[in-house]
């Protein structure tokens, strides 16, 4: 008797304390106006779990082997037990560069990770970069955006963004013959309008020799489409027009 006792005590101390109700809809007068500061504390408190995360925009955009940008959105940063929140909106794109990392100087072959910040000085976020996937050196409210790996020769690639849907870009023209790595995923486009067959490389290794597309025997125009993986390194070889299209 005194073993069920104590589990339906414990069933009813969960049910009560485990979580935090937002109440909705009651009656006018439903309670007395001394509890209105605790269901007020209550329903704030599910409200503020609900935007713990919220992003919109912020995304990290490749801007050159040592540089990001984060374009304009909205975030929700938070310190460690969620007690304190801050609504904060940039209206202009920030960039990104190593002067913003929080502790150390860059290293090669590292996956970094990149964080909004702010403070109550300010309704604005600013940037940085960590080698700490959870905990940047430094400041006590914060979200992480994403990250990106900083490959053997100190070059920024493999751009991911958190709780993004991905995308395409916008397509940009490239050379034939020439050897491209790709800093995000996406899809290269080529072809020759002359009667000649092309070849379409791509693979890990700097000078790729991997061959994914081959078209034309030399008597037709031809022309493909490959996808390469960000870090993956591309060339197309005997096209008249060459084109590349980010996905990230």
């Amino acid at each position: 008797m005194k073993r069920l006792f104590l589990i339906l005590m414990l069933m009813f101390s969960i049910s009560a304390y485990g979580v935090t109700p937002f109440e909705v809809g009651e009656t006018a007068g439903t309670r007395s106006p001394s509890d209105i500061d605790t269901y007020e504390t209550a329903n704030m408190a599910a409200l503020s779990r609900l935007v713990a995360n919220f992003k919109s925009g912020a995304k990290i955009s490749y801007l050159s082997a040592a540089t990001l940008t984060v374009g304009i959105g909205e975030v929700v940063v938070s310190n460690s037990d969620g007690s304190d929140r801050e609504f904060l909106q940039n209206t202009v794109a920030t960039t990104v560069s190593w002067a913003n990392i929080d502790t150390g100087t860059e290293s090669s072959s590292k996956t970094y990770y990149v964080y909004a910040y702010g403070s109550s000085a300010a309704d604005t976020f600013s940037v940085l970069i960590s080698e700490s996937a959870t905990t940047p050196t430094g400041q006590t409210q914060y979200l992480k955006l994403g990250s990106f790996y900083n490959d053997s020769s100190g070059n920024i690639t493999r751009i991911t963004n958190d709780g993004f849907y991905s995308e395409l870009g916008t397509w940009t023209s490239r050379s034939s013959g020439t050897i491209y790595q790709a800093t995000t995923d996406g899809f290269v486009s080529g072809y020759n309008s002359s009667g000649n067959g092309i070849l379409m490389y791509t693979d890990s290794n700097s000078s790729p020799t991997t061959v994914r597309v081959r078209n034309g025997d030399g008597s037709d125009d031809s022309g493909g489409t490959m996808p390469v993986k960000a870090g993956d390194y591309w060339k197309v070889t005997n096209a008249t027009n060459v084109f590349w299209i980010s996905y990230d």
